[in-house]
């Protein structure tokens, strides 16, 4: 399964290092973001083996652009003195929101009445909710 993921990032990380084409950088990562996102969203929809394998797939070709497109803009965008700084605010914020996640993730699931809509929203089954037992089910 991970292979799925891994070919198309290879093959469009190449892709994307080779420039932006004939778009400006800005557009170039607005596109390859807005990508990601729908392929990110695809992952979370997924409902068989073969939809997952192409949501993998598609997840690939998006990440493995994404990242070359966006390194290069920010190359553009600051200056060389400052190149350093602006990879770290990066990497660092994304760790935190990494970090941050995960416990914001479990205190929404806690049982508040925003905890049904967002149950709701996610299009989760309740048999499938990892809060409930199986007590609440009869």
């Amino acid at each position: 399964m991970f292979s799925v993921f891994a070919y198309p990032y290879l093959v469009f990380q190449s892709i994307g290092g080779l420039g932006r084409g004939p778009f400006r950088r800005a557009t170039s990562v607005d596109g390859c973001g807005r990508y990601l996102a729908t392929a990110t969203v695809m992952m979370g929809l997924v409902s068989s083996l073969t939809s997952m394998i192409a949501a993998r797939v598609l997840l690939g070709f998006g990440e493995g652009a994404t990242f070359p497109v966006a390194t290069h803009a920010m190359a553009d965008w600051t200056p060389p003195s400052k190149r350093g700084y602006a990879q770290g605010i990066t990497h660092s914020t994304e760790r935190l929101g990494n970090a941050v996640t995960p416990p914001l993730a479990i205190a929404l699931r806690t049982p508040i009445p925003i905890s049904r809509t967002l149950t709701a929203l996610t299009l989760e089954c309740p048999e499938t909710d990892p809060g409930s037992t199986d007590l609440d089910r009869r």
